[in-house]
């Protein structure tokens, strides 16, 4: 179901725990911090900041050690004369260690029940009861296994050992802790934690969580007035969005020409921009540059509005397949409709956004376009403040700026 699920809300971690479950189970079961973490998960969604601070630390604290005893047993593996011959595989290494204390029929037996599984072969060989480093090894290699799973490292050792290193870090308990800092009013120690967050990012059990982390220090850096970090974290945010990628840079002007010279209705209707997570930040930098008098003001905020939409068409679409967009208008008479989705569209902004937009269209002296905007958004009732101040833009000439923006 495509839902009302743009705003990034306080309950979004929990969510987040939710799902890390269903694709970590046994990290849940086995790994002591994950329980921490849940602790602190369910104490601040309580408002109980002491608590989840305590937990998300101890949560921290213990994920280092436990994987920081991993990683030296991998090291001192490597140190192993059966590991000099192995060179960069796990498998020959195993193989190594085998050779030194069981026989051929033994390993080959291994081989034929592993059928092929290096995590399974792992397992096989911890229940033989092989020599102290032979075990150590394995110990360090299933523990490995258990959290992320062998695909990511198939039959490299550097990567065995580079993967124990990465989940010696836990960047979802350091965000956490931020947060707690942050709800306390301690922004400038909420700051030093969600970057100590990005810092080890990939580190992350689920990477989209690394938009959260930058999401989060924009937010800081607005809250203190710090503009050029504000502005640069919106950027960061949106360097990994596909639309705003450098090969993109021409379909970015082609959608901003459809806009200028055709209007809202015609531009909506040719291009869709399927990804709903850039909305919020795209919007927040269209209207930083529309009140800092910056060109590029236009662009972000249509692509704002048009992420918007096009989830909006999708959610009806799963009522009415046949639906296809023709124009604005008629989209919102359809939104409004629903009263689920037209929350949806106010809680995330889309009259905000247009209205923006709108006067980011009319400071360059696209009027007839901004028109159309306002058009729109003006039909609205006596005491809304978006129609009344569109209401208001309409009256003005091209490439006036206004006096204030709402």
């Amino acid at each position: 179901m495509v839902g009302p699920d743009l705003k990034r809300k306080p309950g979004a971690l929990i969510l987040l725990a939710i799902s890390l479950l269903c694709f970590c189970p046994s990290l849940a079961a086995e790994d002591p911090s994950w329980s921490l973490y849940q602790d602190g998960l369910r104490a601040f969604a309580e408002k109980r900041f002491g608590d989840a601070l305590n937990a998300w630390q101890d949560a921290v604290k213990n994920r280092k050690e436990r994987f920081g005893r991993t990683s030296e047993l991998l090291r001192s593996a490597l140190t192993e004369p059966a590991a000099l011959r192995a060179k960069d595989s796990v498998r020959r290494l195993i193989q190594g260690f085998a050779s030194e204390g069981f026989s051929e029929r033994d390993i080959a037996q291994v081989k034929a029940e592993a059928g092929g599984s290096l995590k399974r072969e792992v397992e096989l060989w911890r229940a033989k009861n092989p020599s102290k480093a032979f075990f150590d090894f394995l110990l360090a290699a299933d523990t490995v296994f258990e959290a992320r799973g062998s695909a990511g490292i198939e039959d490299s050792l550097k990567a065995l050992l580079e993967t124990s290193a990465l989940l010696e870090r836990y960047p979802e308990a350091e965000f956490g802790i931020g947060r707690v800092f942050l709800a306390e009013g301690e922004s400038r120690l909420a700051e030093f934690q969600f970057r100590l967050a990005l810092d080890c990012a990939a580190s992350l059990e689920t990477p989209p969580l690394r938009y959260e982390i930058i999401d989060a220090l924009a937010s800081v850096a607005r809250s203190r007035g710090l503009w050029k970090d504000y502005e640069d974290w919106l950027r960061q945010d949106l360097a990994g969005s596909e639309i705003f990628s450098p090969r993109n840079d021409f379909l970015r002007q082609a959608m901003k020409k459809a806009l200028v010279v055709q209007g809202i209705d015609s531009f909506l209707a040719v291009y869709r921009i399927d990804e709903v997570r850039i909305a919020r930040p795209a919007a927040e930098l269209g209207e930083f540059l529309l009140r800092n008098g910056r060109s590029e003001a236009v662009t972000h905020l249509a692509i704002a509005v048009n992420a918007l939409v096009t989830r909006g068409i999708a959610r009806l679409r799963e009522e009415e397949p046949s639906f296809s967009f023709d124009r604005l208008q008629t989209f919102w008479a359809k939104a409004r409709a629903d009263k689920e989705l037209s929350a949806w569209l106010e809680e995330a902004g889309l009259r905000r956004d247009l209205y923006y937009l709108g006067e980011a269209l009319l400071v360059e002296g696209s009027r007839e376009s901004a028109r159309g905007i306002f058009g729109i958004l003006s039909a609205a009732g006596k005491g809304d403040a978006w129609a009344e101040a569109s209401r208001l833009a309409l009256r003005r000439p091209a490439g006036s700026p206004a006096t204030t923006l709402p």
